[in-house]
């Protein structure tokens, strides 16, 4: 957050100075540059006395245009519409007082319009200082509790208070610049398996490339703990749909802020203060969920879970016969050995190409925590992982 002040100021300032720099030298040329701009001998004088206060404005109307950009970038376009609208009805009232009622002619135009542009200047950068207060006041909130929280507190909400399973959750963070992605209307998947929890959350695109479970200052220095991202499909309102960067991010405690850095494309670490809160058993939605009628389908699938760089075939096939539905699940490897779904051992149905399982699928939309075990490695490994099934994706099998 420090940074992106840094750069704020830095861009605010320069355009404030380069404004004045262009102030200075166009009074200083006043008569070359009107000239230049194809003012002929008879309209040279009003063009003068046009540019010669419409040159005053220069600095806080080119700081105008950064500072209207930057709420924008911070998510408050209402701000800059404000400033810049308020700006543009003053002009419209100024000109005719001063152009006609005090007759300062040409002059009057250009007094009405840096006056105008001073106002908006003023509400952006109003607008500006309300927003970075109302940003600021999150860290602060949030190191003060943690300073106030005593080891008693911290061990009242205990990683394991949550039975094993699979949850729907709310990922709260510090920030309108990172959060899950508004197709997912603020929520993630909670896995709870063995008293410990992962959360995956899809984020807004594919900026940001890395987390870090701490500090930014300490994420350079622990690389093998960088959270990798993996590749979500999402699907907004409109039925349209998007690849984004999806994270699986270990909790310790539910309802509780944690420290979590976060890596951009531009190589700076951020600091931030998320928590995971409301988790809703996931098996609440499954219960309510209608199986599609007995067909073969194919259906959009997301996979999360380990390193990230795992993947499975999108879309997959889809099977439903007498009430119960399967899926073929084809890996990106033909290294896996078997899967474990709800502690049931299923193993690959082929013998060359890359691992291919029939599983079953307990409901559309809803994730399923599966075990595939790997043997690419030095000794066979399992890791968890979630499967989802997108029903907006759902069309009949050609």
């Amino acid at each position: 957050m420090e940074e992106a002040s840094n750069m704020a100021a830095t861009g605010f300032f320069t355009a404030l100075f380069t404004g004045l720099a262009i102030c200075i030298l166009g009074e200083i040329f006043l008569t070359p540059l009107a000239t230049l701009l194809g003012s002929s001998p008879t309209i040279l004088p009003y063009a003068k006395d046009y540019l010669g206060v419409i040159l005053l404005g220069a600095p806080w109307m080119t700081a105008s245009l950064v500072l209207n950009n930057q709420l924008r970038f911070q998510g408050n376009a209402i701000y800059g519409t404000i400033g810049i609208v308020s700006g543009a009805v003053l002009n419209i009232g100024l000109d005719p007082l001063l152009i006609f009622t005090f007759d300062m002619g040409v002059a009057g135009a250009a007094w009405a319009t840096i006056i105008s542009q001073f106002a908006s200047f003023c509400l952006l950068l109003a607008g500006c200082g309300a927003t970075s207060a109302a940003e600021s006041t999150v860290p602060a909130q949030s190191e003060s509790a943690a300073a106030a929280e005593t080891p008693d507190t911290a061990e009242a909400i205990p990683a394991a208070a949550l039975p094993d399973g699979v949850y729907t959750a709310e990922f709260k963070t510090d920030s309108s610049m990172f959060h899950a992605n508004e197709a997912c209307e603020g929520m993630g998947t909670l896995t709870v398996a063995d008293g410990k929890m992962v959360f995956h959350v899809s984020l807004q695109s594919q900026k940001i490339v890395n987390l870090y479970p701490g500090t930014a200052a300490d994420a350079p220095a622990h690389e093998a703990d960088w959270l990798q991202p993996t590749l979500d499909t999402v699907t907004y309102s409109d039925g349209t749909t998007d690849e984004v960067y999806g994270f699986d991010i270990p909790v310790e405690a539910v309802d509780t802020d944690f420290s979590l850095a976060i890596l951009g494309t531009k190589g700076t670490w951020y600091d931030h203060t998320v928590s995971v809160a409301d988790a809703v058993p996931a098996a609440e939605d499954a219960a309510e969920a209608v199986l599609p009628e007995d067909g073969s389908y194919t259906c959009a699938v997301t996979l999360t879970g380990g390193s990230g760089r795992a993947t499975v075939e999108s879309p997959a096939a889809l099977t439903v016969a007498d009430g119960a539905m399967t899926a073929v699940i084809v890996w990106s490897s033909p290294n896996y050995d078997y899967m474990l779904v709800d502690g049931e051992k299923y193993l690959p149905t082929n013998t060359e190409g890359n691992s291919t399982f029939e599983i079953p699928v307990a409901a559309l939309d809803t994730a399923l925590a599966v075990t595939a075990d790997t043997v690419a490695m030095s000794t066979p490994h399992e890791i968890d992982y979630t499967l989802t099934f997108d029903s907006a994706t759902l069309a009949a099998a050609e």
